[in-house]
């Protein structure tokens, strides 16, 4: 008897009820998805050294453009945003090189229907910058992960009787990234 392998956890779960709708109607406007994904941006050393990024890029955890004249890494908001996770999941959490990958893979899960890299951490990231909605990255046992809006993960967690799993608050790590944002929520 042949078994198929097990779905990561993260594409089993539906997507939150308030955001279907919006996943459809953003990845209509390209300009939009443009500025998520233009690799126009330098990197901060800070973050992470040249070494790392260089082994990094060599595991295929990162995707760069390089300027032709410099070499210079180019990044897009999305590749930023996806640097400093990896950096928290490696610093804080000891998260194995190859434990990221799988935390790409399931991130770029319809990335072929969308034609971006991480479609739905696109959208939820979206979302906390241009609506201030609260968002979390949940990482489960499987190194499978899936944003959610910060009001679902609670109940999600619950319902699926797990104990053992990561969460990252989108909202912060995107303070990191982008410090000179106005952070200020809106409010409703």
């Amino acid at each position: 008897m042949n078994k198929s392998p097990k779905k990561p956890i993260a594409t089993q779960l539906p997507v939150d009820p308030e955001i279907k709708k919006v996943i459809e109607l953003y990845f209509k406007d390209k300009e939009v998805t443009a500025l998520f994904n233009n690799r126009d941006k330098q990197v901060s050393y800070d973050v992470v050294s040249a070494r790392t990024l260089s082994h990094w890029e060599d595991y295929g955890l990162l995707t760069v453009t390089r300027d032709k004249d410099v070499w210079r890494r180019k990044f897009s908001l999305m590749d930023m945003l996806w640097l400093h996770i990896m950096s928290q999941l490696r610093d804080s959490y000891g998260m194995s090189l190859e434990k990221l990958k799988t935390v790409k893979e399931s991130l770029e899960d319809k990335s072929e229907i969308y034609g971006v890299p991480m479609p739905i951490l696109e959208v939820y990231t979206m979302l906390a910058l241009t609506k201030r909605k609260d968002v979390a990255l949940v990482i489960f046992p499987d190194s499978s992960a899936k944003p959610f809006l910060s009001k679902y993960v609670q109940e999600l967690l619950k319902d699926l009787e797990m104990n053992n799993f990561i969460v990252l608050n989108l909202n912060k790590v995107l303070e990191r990234v982008m410090p000179k944002y106005h952070w200020v929520k809106e409010q409703f």
